[in-house]
């Protein structure tokens, strides 16, 4: 049991060490006008079924093997975060895949301390932890809108059966004065649910029972708030129809919502009992260990897993310092038409380039994409540096590669800010062009988030202006060499570490 314990407690302080960084950019309320938020509720109680992990069979391994899987997975997470994080840019963080890959450092961080027979025994935390990152249920976020529309229907056919005078148009419920009341996803919270659920299956797996009790026991918690949260609207409705919105408000619509949610959580622990569900107790484990084999152990402890399981938590703290400063961009307020107006436009396209201090010409535009020639000393309007720009949606693309007849080389680096800067010398027709090519978030002025998609070149044939837009920017060491890794990865060679100055003041000031 002793040594059991001491794992526990060094797993959980290797993760928080690993994931903090995941955890640091998270907001820490579940925000009801985003459901996405709901993964801090995974992230906080991933460490409660960490904990609750001292229920298993699991004894500290000695095997060579178990560390070496260790390493190998932590290896594994650095390449994979690497990857991605230069293939997809910003919006890395957006869907963010650097919760996503937790499980994976959570893995190295099990195997380094139990070995592969822990990691079979917490696979149900492994597995939980994937839930982390809500690009996981995404199917299932993006039907907030038809859910909240669900309770809106729901709601207004229960006041029309207990005889109020109401009508419903859209998500507006209208009452005989004209004045409407809307029913809002802050009214019904998709993500509040999904939060619910997660806090409920740590707790599941806390008691003894069977799995089959255990999963009507959290459906039974979400359908509880389910008819608490539709009481609530209900009630605020009404107070709204006979006594006016301000009497409706000030009743407890703006904190019913988070005292519903503890008290589901309050009700559901009071009658698990019902659903035959027992908190586990230490009583159930085996015979204590002898006082030779647990000083053996701690000897065993101290020398190996300890150290391992420490050095895999820094390596992933190390890996993640640079998600501290990346730009987060919520998904659902990513705007996934490439519908717009020429203010619009040049509002997302040509005004992030006006910190290049060039002279802007607009050679040719429409209401999603524009060409731009942009000219100074160096670069004359003879020979200037064109930009091809377009709104997109949340697909990632870079650059129009496939249209050239052939590419010399590329290169990938990542700035602070989590932007991709990609390069490549392409030959075209006979000429020879240096290009960058690059996506910024642009916030339009509904609200709404678009992805610009930037493609800057300009000749190198019979120039001397070569070296002169070459810049190698400041990116930070763990950027640098996730960057080579990328590099390595996709067999391209740098072209001295250089990329176009434009780029980078564009990217760097969006």
């Amino acid at each position: 049991m002793k040594g059991k314990t001491i794992g526990i407690v060094l797993l959980l302080v290797s993760f928080f060490i690993g994931s903090f960084n995941v955890i640091y950019r998270t907001s820490l309320t579940i925000q009801d006008y985003d459901p996405t938020t709901y993964m801090i509720v995974v992230l906080l109680m991933l460490f409660v079924m960490l904990a609750f992990g001292i229920k298993e069979d699991l004894k500290l391994t000695s095997m060579k093997r178990d560390f070496l899987l260790g390493i190998i997975a932590i290896a594994a997470y650095f390449l994979v975060v690497s990857y991605l994080r230069l293939l997809m840019s910003f919006v890395f963080y957006t869907y963010r895949i650097d919760a996503l890959l937790l499980p994976l450092l959570l893995l190295g961080i099990i195997l380094a301390i139990f070995g592969t027979d822990g990691a079979k025994k917490l696979k149900k935390q492994i597995v939980y932890s994937i839930f982390a990152s809500p690009v996981v249920l995404l199917p299932l976020i993006e039907q907030n809108t038809r859910f909240v529309d669900a309770v809106a229907s729901l709601t207004y056919s229960i006041m029309k059966l207990v005889g109020e005078p109401v009508s419903k148009v859209g998500l507006a419920i209208i009452a005989p004065s004209s004045y409407s009341i809307s029913i809002a996803s802050t009214c019904a919270d998709l993500g509040a649910f999904i939060a619910l659920a997660m806090f409920l299956i740590p707790i599941a797996y806390f008691y003894t029972g069977s799995k089959t009790r255990k999963f009507y026991w959290v459906v039974a918690g979400i359908a509880l708030f389910f008819v608490l949260n539709v009481a609530r609207v209900f009630s605020i409705a009404s107070i709204w129809v006979y006594y006016g919105i301000n009497s409706a408000v000030a009743t407890f619509h703006v904190f019913a919502g988070q005292i519903l949610f503890y008290a589901a959580i309050i009700v559901m622990l009071v009658i698990a009992g019902r659903f035959k569900l027992n908190i586990w107790k230490l009583e159930n484990e085996p015979k204590k260990e002898s006082k030779r084999g647990a000083a053996n152990l701690s000897k065993q402890v101290i020398s190996k897993n300890i150290y391992l399981a420490l050095a895999i938590g820094i390596v992933g703290f190390l890996i993640t310092v640079p998600y501290q400063n990346a730009s987060y961009i919520p998904l659902l307020s990513i705007n996934t038409t490439q519908q717009s107006s020429m203010l619009a436009l040049y509002r997302s396209i040509v005004v992030p380039l006006e910190v290049t201090h060039m002279n802007i010409s607009v050679l040719e535009a429409n209401n999603y994409s524009a060409i731009i020639a942009l000219s100074n000393q160096t670069f004359n309007r003879t020979m200037p540096i064109y930009v091809i720009a377009k709104l997109e949606g949340r697909a990632v693309q870079y650059g129009m590669l496939a249209n050239y007849t052939s590419v010399k080389s590329r290169s990938s680096i990542v700035l602070n800010n989590g932007i991709t800067l990609n390069s490549a010398m392409i030959n075209s027709s006979g000429y020879l062009f240096y290009i960058n090519y690059f996506l910024l978030p642009y916030q339009q002025s509904n609200g709404n988030w678009s992805v610009v998609g930037y493609e800057t070149f300009y000749k190198l044939n019979n120039s001397t202006i070569n070296p002169a837009a070459g810049c190698i920017p400041d990116t930070g060491l763990i950027n640098r060499i996730e960057s080579e890794a990328y590099n390595l990865v996709n067999f391209r060679s740098p072209i001295q570490g250089k990329m176009m100055c434009i780029s980078i003041a564009v990217a760097q000031n969006s």
